[in-house]
């Protein structure tokens, strides 16, 4: 996903913590692999938790996977930022489980629940200027 590896940076540089928070369908592994495509590496970017099937008990079609996330990073889902582009699974239910969220999708791109208070959307790039803007 173009924009990741900046805005990952960005996040760690700044004291955050990271997730890499796919569905955790498959096994570590596969998921690490998908990352190094992507230009992530847990070996050069100090990630906090790379969800997987080994380590979750929910996945992202229930707002208990976020609500697990947070817990194991030691967080109120409150202090969350999730940034993903499936309304559904990234979107809806990290702001059911009562996180924040930024939706990666394009302008024209109707929005299932016009309602649903979320930061923004937009691209990674344009997720990091708001970020940069908003949190410093």
């Amino acid at each position: 996903m173009s924009g990741a590896v900046e805005a990952v940076r960005w996040v760690v540089d700044g004291g955050r913590q990271v997730v890499i928070a796919t569905n955790p369908l498959f096994p570590r592994p596969a998921i690490l692999q998908r990352m190094e495509w992507a230009g992530l590496s847990i070996d050069e970017l100090p990630i906090d938790l790379v969800t997987s099937y080994e380590n979750m008990h929910a996945t992202k079609v229930r707002p208990a996977y976020y609500a697990e996330i947070a817990e194991r990073l030691g967080r109120r889902p409150a202090e969350c930022v999730m940034v993903g582009d499936n309304w559904t699974w990234d979107i809806a239910h990290s702001t059911a489980a009562g996180m924040a969220a930024w939706w990666i999708a394009g302008p024209q791109a109707p929005a299932p629940d016009p309602e649903l208070d979320i930061l923004g959307r937009g691209t990674l790039a344009e997720f990091l200027v708001f970020a940069k803007r908003e949190w410093g």
